[in-house]
């Protein structure tokens, strides 16, 4: 992914959205559970100050901030979460993120699942960091994890760069080092994305395409991943302009897909960031999602309704 991309959410401007609704939805959240810096609770009291109605907490392989983040929504009458996660996968060496909604958090199938994707993601960022040192950027990895609540990634890595005065943004930090094809090949294991889909159908939960800009060849592959099960697109994501936006959504209707977004917002304090109730599709987007859970699972949609 080009992290300078002007559809990209670290782009550096100012977000403009000229939509005909209220934005009420943001189905991509991150916490510290995985790479944001807002633990559940302080994101939901975040939400608290929007016109948010309904939210997905989506952390990078893993479920675990989901209990807490309940708790606290349970405290309110007008906002429903959406059990979620966003899991890290490859098809034809293309790397794409899927969304999992309405996911049963006690799956075994997804919690074993989960344990292996965290180790792999330990040993991948023990290679990162070895590697930054031919660099001459000295981090100690024992540092980086003890800081880190949950799934250790890029963004960890980025923030320690930052803490030690080698760049000055997290942008900055993908851009010279983070993306580099070497790092890139010692990355973290990924699952393969049908593989993916199946085990959020496994999961009683919809399958979801995050960030579609990030994968080079969507069109070679949209058809066998509708195939696998796929449920819809985010359209409404990132900093996509009109036009972006138009592309995916001519995608959604030929496939019959859900168009969905939000802000993939991870609290990384940096000018222009999206922040949640900036950006987010129309409120029928919940109904149509529930309307394909209960198609596809009938009664045994993992989150309960």
């Amino acid at each position: 992914m080009n992290y300078q991309n002007y559809d990209s959410r670290y782009s550096d401007h100012k977000i403009i959205t000229n939509y005909s609704w209220p934005i009420q939805i943001d189905l991509h959240l991150h916490t510290t559970k995985s790479d944001g810096n807002l633990t559940p609770s302080q994101l939901i009291k975040l939400i608290d100050r929007t016109k948010l109605k309904i939210i997905s907490i989506t952390d990078h392989d893993n479920i675990s901030g989901l209990e807490e983040a309940r708790k606290e929504v349970d405290l309110r009458e007008n906002l429903n979460l959406i059990n979620g996660i966003e899991l890290s996968t490859i098809n034809n060496k293309d790397e794409i993120h899927i969304l999992g909604y309405f996911i049963d958090v006690n799956s075994k199938k997804l919690i074993e699942k989960i344990k292996e994707l965290k180790i792999q993601r330990i040993e991948s960022s023990k290679k990162i960091v070895n590697f930054l040192r031919k660099k001459n950027i000295y981090l100690s990895w024992e540092e980086i994890y003890s800081n880190t609540n949950g799934i250790i990634g890029r963004p960890h890595i980025a923030r320690a760069m930052i803490e030690q005065n080698y760049v000055k943004s997290i942008n900055e930090a993908f851009e010279k080092y983070l993306n580099d094809e070497n790092i890139k090949n010692i990355k973290k294991y990924k699952m393969n994305t049908l593989d993916a889909i199946n085990l959020i159908q496994d999961s009683g939960g919809l399958a979801v395409i995050a960030h579609p800009k990030s994968i080079s060849n969507l069109n070679t592959q949209i058809e066998k991943l509708v195939d696998a099960g796929l449920a819809g697109i985010e359209v409404y994501a990132e900093k996509y302009e009109q036009m972006t936006q138009s592309y995916y959504l001519k995608i959604c209707e030929k496939y019959n897909l859900i168009p969905t977004g939000g802000t993939d917002y991870h609290a990384n304090n940096q000018q222009y960031e999206m922040m949640p109730g900036m950006n987010g599709p129309p409120y029928s987007t919940y109904e149509k999602l529930i309307e394909k859970a209960k198609n596809i699972h009938g009664n045994n949609i993992g989150q309960k309704i």
